[in-house]
Protein backbone atom coordinates (compact mmCIF):
# COMPACT_ATOMS: atom_id res chain seq x y z
CA UNK A 1 0.00 0.00 0.00
CA UNK A 2 0.96 3.56 -0.25
CA UNK A 3 1.83 5.85 2.63
CA UNK A 4 -1.62 6.52 3.32
CA UNK A 5 -3.50 3.17 4.34
CA UNK A 6 -6.88 5.00 4.76
CA UNK A 7 -6.95 6.31 1.24
CA UNK A 8 -5.43 2.65 -0.27
CA UNK A 9 -8.02 1.03 1.48
CA UNK A 10 -11.11 2.98 0.68
CA UNK A 11 -9.75 2.58 -3.17
CA UNK A 12 -9.26 -1.15 -2.87
CA UNK A 13 -12.95 -0.94 -1.71
CA UNK A 14 -14.19 0.89 -4.73
CA UNK A 15 -12.20 -0.94 -7.54
CA UNK A 16 -13.67 -4.49 -5.68
CA UNK A 17 -16.79 -3.17 -5.49
CA UNK A 18 -17.47 -1.67 -8.94
CA UNK A 19 -16.06 -5.18 -10.01
CA UNK A 20 -18.56 -6.86 -8.28
CA UNK A 21 -21.90 -5.46 -8.02
CA UNK A 22 -23.69 -7.82 -6.16
CA UNK A 23 -21.26 -8.07 -3.04
CA UNK A 24 -21.26 -5.84 0.15
CA UNK A 25 -17.68 -5.14 0.77
CA UNK A 26 -16.47 -4.14 4.30
CA UNK A 27 -13.01 -2.24 5.33
CA UNK A 28 -10.84 -2.52 8.50
CA UNK A 29 -8.19 -1.11 8.62
CA UNK A 30 -5.18 -2.11 11.90
CA UNK A 31 -2.86 0.24 13.45
CA UNK A 32 -0.11 -0.41 16.09
CA UNK A 33 -1.42 2.33 17.95
CA UNK A 34 -3.29 5.78 17.90
CA UNK A 35 0.11 7.86 17.26
CA UNK A 36 0.04 6.10 13.64
CA UNK A 37 -2.92 6.95 12.60
CA UNK A 38 -2.18 9.42 9.99
CA UNK A 39 -6.00 10.76 10.48
CA UNK A 40 -7.10 11.53 6.85
CA UNK A 41 -10.63 12.50 6.19
CA UNK A 42 -12.87 12.25 4.86
CA UNK A 43 -12.04 8.62 5.99
CA UNK A 44 -11.43 8.93 9.15
CA UNK A 45 -15.43 11.01 10.09
CA UNK A 46 -16.10 7.71 8.98
CA UNK A 47 -14.79 5.48 11.24
CA UNK A 48 -15.59 7.99 14.28
CA UNK A 49 -19.08 8.11 13.28
CA UNK A 50 -18.96 4.05 13.25
CA UNK A 51 -19.62 3.45 9.66
CA UNK A 52 -20.72 -0.16 9.01
CA UNK A 53 -18.44 -0.24 5.72
CA UNK A 54 -15.06 1.26 7.18
CA UNK A 55 -13.54 0.41 10.65
CA UNK A 56 -10.62 1.13 11.89
CA UNK A 57 -8.96 -0.57 14.92
CA UNK A 58 -5.94 -0.18 17.42
CA UNK A 59 -3.80 -3.17 17.93
CA UNK A 60 -2.86 -2.22 21.48
CA UNK A 61 -6.37 -1.45 22.53
CA UNK A 62 -7.97 -4.80 21.22
CA UNK A 63 -4.89 -6.50 23.42
CA UNK A 64 -5.81 -4.31 26.12
CA UNK A 65 -9.81 -5.04 25.87
CA UNK A 66 -9.32 -9.01 25.68
CA UNK A 67 -7.63 -8.50 28.58
CA UNK A 68 -9.98 -7.42 30.02
CA UNK A 69 -12.66 -10.19 28.95
CA UNK A 70 -10.50 -13.13 28.67
CA UNK A 71 -7.73 -12.49 31.16
CA UNK A 72 -6.35 -16.29 30.60
CA UNK A 73 -6.56 -15.65 26.44
CA UNK A 74 -2.90 -16.94 25.12
CA UNK A 75 -2.95 -13.92 23.20
CA UNK A 76 -3.08 -11.93 25.96
CA UNK A 77 0.30 -13.83 26.78
CA UNK A 78 1.56 -13.80 23.74
CA UNK A 79 1.43 -9.82 22.94
CA UNK A 80 2.85 -8.66 26.69
CA UNK A 81 6.25 -7.98 25.51
CA UNK A 82 4.48 -5.19 23.22
CA UNK A 83 2.20 -4.06 25.74
CA UNK A 84 4.58 -4.43 28.66
CA UNK A 85 6.54 -1.05 28.19
CA UNK A 86 8.65 -1.76 31.74
CA UNK A 87 10.95 -4.19 30.92
CA UNK A 88 11.72 -4.86 34.96
CA UNK A 89 8.05 -6.12 35.13
CA UNK A 90 7.88 -7.94 32.08
CA UNK A 91 11.26 -9.97 32.78
CA UNK A 92 9.61 -10.70 36.32
CA UNK A 93 6.01 -11.62 34.84
CA UNK A 94 7.72 -13.68 31.78
CA UNK A 95 7.24 -16.94 32.80
CA UNK A 96 3.84 -16.20 33.75
CA UNK A 97 2.88 -15.43 30.49
CA UNK A 98 4.97 -18.48 28.79
CA UNK A 99 2.88 -21.04 31.47
CA UNK A 100 -0.31 -19.38 30.66
CA UNK A 101 0.49 -20.26 26.89
CA UNK A 102 1.40 -23.80 28.26
CA UNK A 103 -1.96 -24.14 30.14
CA UNK A 104 -4.46 -23.28 27.62
CA UNK A 105 -6.54 -25.41 25.66
CA UNK A 106 -5.40 -25.27 22.46
CA UNK A 107 -3.54 -27.89 20.06
CA UNK A 108 -0.47 -28.24 20.55
CA UNK A 109 0.57 -27.12 17.48
CA UNK A 110 -1.12 -23.90 18.07
CA UNK A 111 1.04 -23.82 21.51
CA UNK A 112 4.31 -24.23 19.63
CA UNK A 113 3.32 -21.18 17.38
CA UNK A 114 2.37 -18.98 20.23
CA UNK A 115 5.27 -20.06 22.11
CA UNK A 116 7.56 -19.22 19.17
CA UNK A 117 5.82 -15.73 18.69
CA UNK A 118 6.00 -14.64 22.43
CA UNK A 119 9.68 -15.98 22.49
CA UNK A 120 10.86 -14.11 19.53
CA UNK A 121 8.66 -11.19 20.21
CA UNK A 122 11.46 -11.30 23.95
CA UNK A 123 13.96 -11.58 22.07
CA UNK A 124 13.37 -8.53 20.69
CA UNK A 125 12.27 -6.85 23.27
CA UNK A 126 15.87 -8.23 25.45
CA UNK A 127 18.22 -7.33 22.77
CA UNK A 128 20.98 -7.40 25.51
CA UNK A 129 20.09 -10.82 26.50
CA UNK A 130 21.35 -14.02 24.72
CA UNK A 131 18.81 -16.54 23.37
CA UNK A 132 19.78 -19.38 26.11
CA UNK A 133 19.06 -15.91 28.83
CA UNK A 134 15.76 -15.19 27.46
CA UNK A 135 14.71 -19.22 27.90
CA UNK A 136 15.74 -19.17 31.26
CA UNK A 137 13.86 -16.10 32.06
CA UNK A 138 11.14 -18.17 30.49
CA UNK A 139 11.25 -21.40 32.20
CA UNK A 140 10.91 -20.26 35.86
CA UNK A 141 7.98 -22.62 36.60
CA UNK A 142 9.40 -25.13 34.44
CA UNK A 143 12.56 -26.96 33.09
CA UNK A 144 14.35 -25.51 30.51
CA UNK A 145 14.67 -29.53 29.39
CA UNK A 146 10.58 -29.47 29.29
CA UNK A 147 10.25 -26.51 26.78
CA UNK A 148 9.73 -26.94 23.37
CA UNK A 149 12.64 -24.52 22.28
CA UNK A 150 14.77 -26.78 24.15
CA UNK A 151 13.74 -29.81 22.26
CA UNK A 152 13.94 -28.28 18.70
CA UNK A 153 17.88 -26.86 19.99
CA UNK A 154 18.93 -30.42 21.25
CA UNK A 155 17.35 -31.47 17.65
CA UNK A 156 18.58 -29.34 15.66
CA UNK A 157 22.44 -30.10 17.82
CA UNK A 158 21.60 -34.26 16.91
CA UNK A 159 20.76 -33.68 13.28
CA UNK A 160 24.22 -31.77 13.22
CA UNK A 161 26.30 -34.00 14.49
CA UNK A 162 24.78 -36.75 12.45
CA UNK A 163 25.46 -34.63 9.78
CA UNK A 164 29.26 -34.38 10.06
CA UNK A 165 29.63 -38.47 11.24
CA UNK A 166 27.52 -38.72 7.55
CA UNK A 167 30.67 -36.11 6.10
CA UNK A 168 33.29 -38.16 7.68
CA UNK A 169 32.31 -41.42 6.70
CA UNK A 170 31.65 -40.37 3.05
CA UNK A 171 35.17 -39.00 3.31
CA UNK A 172 36.48 -42.28 4.03
CA UNK A 173 34.53 -44.24 1.37
CA UNK A 174 31.75 -45.99 3.30
CA UNK A 175 28.96 -47.07 1.39
CA UNK A 176 25.51 -45.06 1.53
CA UNK A 177 23.73 -47.78 2.86
CA UNK A 178 25.86 -48.25 5.81
CA UNK A 179 26.08 -44.66 6.52
CA UNK A 180 22.42 -44.48 6.69
CA UNK A 181 21.61 -47.07 8.55
CA UNK A 182 24.76 -46.18 11.23
CA UNK A 183 23.69 -42.49 11.51
CA UNK A 184 19.82 -42.63 11.28
CA UNK A 185 19.77 -40.14 8.18
CA UNK A 186 17.60 -40.31 5.01
CA UNK A 187 19.71 -41.82 2.01
CA UNK A 188 18.05 -38.67 0.23
CA UNK A 189 20.26 -36.29 2.63
CA UNK A 190 23.02 -38.64 2.34
CA UNK A 191 23.18 -38.46 -1.55
CA UNK A 192 22.36 -34.63 -1.48
CA UNK A 193 25.65 -34.30 1.18
CA UNK A 194 28.00 -36.22 -1.20
CA UNK A 195 26.65 -34.16 -4.19
CA UNK A 196 27.86 -31.28 -2.13
CA UNK A 197 31.25 -32.69 -1.62
CA UNK A 198 31.52 -33.77 -5.08
CA UNK A 199 32.55 -36.91 -3.91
Amino acid sequence: MGSDPDISTVMEMAAIGIKHRQNTYYGIIIFADKTIDPVSEPWSSLFIKNSPALQVFYFDELLKSLKEKEPGHPLVAVFQPYLQKDELILEKEAADYYNQIQRCSISEDMKKSLSAVFISWMLIRFKDKSYQEVLKMLTLTTPLEETVAYKELVAIGEKNTQIEVALRMLKKGFELKTICELTGISLEEVQKEKLRMKL
